[in-house]
């Protein structure tokens, strides 16, 4: 029997109703009665246009919309539904421009329908175009709902839905401040990276990827119409979804002055926060509601980064003129802005934490170190409050050590007391911490917190561990030495070290002591003997032991010498240098003259002159001429000089002599003749002495005083 109910269904549907055949008209339902004769055209063209007629998915009705721009006034809209072949009916809408009905109707859903509107008013009809169709197979989506966002950088947004059914086509439009709107697809949706399952476990996620903008908001909206299996439209396109509001990629950071207080008495500080106005960007005509997702917000977010144990270590706020109260721990400010794509960038301000001060008095730190391990006790403020203690080495940027004290913990007489044990397996090891305790009434909230002491703690033997490691003496002097060490170990744990402490000793006599300031590593020790041998040796004292000495340190002075031998030895230095340089010059000076004497120079000389009255002199060659021969020595006779021509008182020519010279005397010649030797020639520089002439036998007798030269043996 149930076989038989859906193909009568079906077989309904495809019948004509009975009211196209009885013409009563009941309310809602398509009347088949004629309508009055249409009147002529207005010709003004402002009828009824873009006619749409489709079912809602998931509705179970259909609906017609269309558009009119004419006159309101008198107007009715006709919405006529014909079969081809077949009979004509239509609705009654009134001045309603969507006109909702059912497959109950009079409606012949699942055949093709002619559908069009008249527009009707007193004396005129308008009519819209012609749609034919078949309704059940023309679906329309409702509109998009509230998209999901995902960011991805740089510059792109992915807005992801649940679709209605698998074959969707998704469209978007988007518009900027004072800007028309620009149409953009969003492609299709089996490909990577757009849905396809990614955003929901119904399998029918699907996603759009958007463009953004740097420096400016923007307005999106999204549609969808139903496609078929071949690709093609099955559907009209959806409404417009509400706007969705994207911010910026990057907008501008407010300036924001933060005033940071001492730490008080109490354990706190003050943090003001005073912002200047705090920049909006320009928002498109959609957007500029209150809830509008392109807005930006500010917001200040206080991050504890000491005692990391706590249940809540991060406080955000609304940016504003605050004030924040803190403890003395490290802080993480930061300004940030919140839009609908989420928080944005932070501008940071590290807050650091107060320097660790070494305490004394009742809210001093006392640290006991037993076989069990390191026992802590302080002085509690007030009862009833949760204590953090936290411990971290020093020169180490990793997160402190910290553990949670709940009220009823903390012992006897409003003490707090605190103790660990070293790992197992673990060696102890000789380092500096730094212990910081905070308490607080309200241990949920951040800032809630207050310093309670904070100082340094060196955990091992100080005494051993202290000890400067190298110990050297340098810049030695007549009676005086420096000793420099390298710092101790607890040089790098303010407030333990006190002073070091140098010790010098000679051997078998007196000792010194000096203390130094810890910051200080060298002293100058005066007074020292020379010859004598010295032992110097450094510590380095806590507040509540002494050091231990450091290795022997050996050094001595040189004696000193006398200053008079000193002296005695430099003069006769030099003046045994002086002595020997004065006799290697005279030994050379002397041993030049064997071994370079001096040459003579004859070609230079002028051996006789005579008298100027005879106006002719016999001359050597000039020294150019001459060339020198080693030659036996010979005697140079010197001749008067006569002529057959010879004028008394006249010499002949200088050739002439030469001649009579060379040429052998006869026996018949008496002249006189006066030997001299080459090597007995003066030379007389012709410009200190006027030139002698030779005299002959007979110029001495008549000149006896006369300025001439004699003959040897005359």
């Amino acid at each position: 029997m149930g076989r038989l109910v859906a193909p009568l269904g079906v077989l309904l549907l495809l019948l004509p109703p009975l009211s196209w055949q009885s013409g009563a008209c009941r309310p809602a339902e398509c009347c088949f009665q004629d309508l009055p004769s249409p009147h002529g055209n207005s010709g003004s063209g402002l009828g009824p246009r873009d006619l749409s007629c489709y079912r809602v998915f998931g509705g179970g009705h259909y609906e017609c919309s269309w558009r009119y721009d004419g006159p309101r006034e008198g107007v009715s809209h006709f919405l006529r539904c014909c079969l081809r072949p077949g009979p004509c009916c239509y609705f009654w809408a009134g001045s309603a421009t969507r006109l909702r009905f059912s497959d109950q109707d009079g409606v012949p859903v699942l055949r093709s329908v002619m559908l069009w509107v008249e527009s009707r008013a007193a004396n005129w009809t308008e009519r819209s175009p012609e749609i034919t169709l078949r309704l059940h197979e023309w679906v329309k989506y409702e509109r998009p709902r509230s998209a999901t966002w995902k960011y991805l950088p740089p510059g792109w947004l992915q807005m992801a839905w649940e679709v209605p059914e698998d074959s969707t086509q998704l469209q978007f439009r988007r518009r900027g401040p004072g800007r028309a709107w620009e149409l953009g697809d969003c492609g299709l949706q089996d490909e990577p990276g757009f849905g396809g399952g990614d955003h929901g476990d119904s399998g029918r996620s699907r996603s759009c990827l958007c463009p953004l903008e740097a420096a400016e908001a923007q307005e999106f909206q999204f549609r969808w119409r139903r496609l078929h299996w071949s690709g093609a439209p099955g559907g009209p396109w959806s409404d417009w979804s509400d706007p969705e509001c994207v911010p910026p990629e990057s907008f501008p950071q407010p300036a924001v002055t933060l005033e940071l207080a001492q730490l008080g008495q109490d354990g706190r500080r003050r943090l003001l926060t005073a912002p200047e106005q705090l920049p909006e960007p320009e928002l498109p005509e959609g957007c500029r509601g209150a809830t509008s997702g392109a807005k930006v917000a500010y917001f200040l977010r206080v991050h504890m980064r000491s005692c990391p144990c706590q249940a809540k270590a991060t406080r955000t706020v609304r940016l504003g003129r605050r004030k924040l109260l803190l403890s003395g721990g490290a802080y993480d400010v930061a300004v940030v802005a919140r839009t609908s794509l989420g928080w944005g960038p932070e501008q940071m301000l590290r807050v650091p934490a107060v320097p660790a001060a070494t305490h004394t008095g009742p809210e001093a730190l006392t640290v006991s170190v037993g076989a069990d391990g390191t026992a802590l006790r302080w002085e509690a403020r007030a009862p009833g409050v949760t204590h953090c203690v936290e411990w971290q080495p020093c020169g180490q940027d990793t997160a402190p050590n910290c553990t949670l004290l709940s009220p009823q913990d903390p012992g006897s007489a409003g003490s707090g007391t605190h103790s660990w044990s070293p790992a197992p397996g673990a060696t102890g090891q000789d380092q500096c911490f730094r212990v910081s305790i905070f308490a607080s009434a309200h241990p949920e909230k951040p800032t809630a917190w207050s310093t309670v002491l904070s100082s340094y703690y060196f955990g091992g033997n100080a005494s051993v561990a202290g000890t400067p490691p190298h110990v050297w003496v340098q810049n030695y002097s007549e009676r005086s030495a420096a000793v420099a060490w390298a710092p101790s170990p607890l040089h790098g744990c303010p407030g333990v070290l006190t002073a070091y402490a140098v010790r010098c000793a000679e051997d078998g006599g007196r000792v010194a002591e000096w203390l130094v300031s810890p910051t200080e590593t060298q002293v100058t020790v005066r007074d020292l003997r020379p010859g004598t041998r010295y032992t110097v040796q450094v510590r380095a004292d806590t507040a509540w032991l002494q050091g231990t000495w450091s290795p022997p340190q050996y050094f001595s002075l040189a004696p000193q010498e006398s200053q008079v031998f000193i002296l005695s030895v430099s003069l006769g230095s030099f003046v045994t240098i002086l002595l020997v340089g004065t006799l290697g010059c005279l030994g050379l000076s002397r041993a030049a003259r064997y071994l370079w004497p001096p040459l003579p120079t004859p070609c230079a000389s002028i051996a006789v002159t005579f008298e100027d009255s005879q106006r002719e002199q016999c001359l050597w060659p000039t020294w150019v001429d001459c060339v020198e021969e080693a030659l036996p020595p010979e005697t140079l006779v010197v001749e008067k000089c006569e002529g057959a021509d010879e004028v008394p008182g006249t010499e002949p020519p200088w050739h002439s002599r030469l001649a009579a010279q060379n040429r052998e005397p006869s026996a018949a010649e008496d002249v006189p003749r006066a030997p001299l030797l080459l090597g007995g020639l003066s030379r007389w520089p012709p410009a200190l002495e006027a030139p002698r002439r030779g005299c002959g036998p007979g110029d001495e007798a008549a000149a006896p005083d006369s300025d001439c030269d004699h003959p040897a043996g005359s």
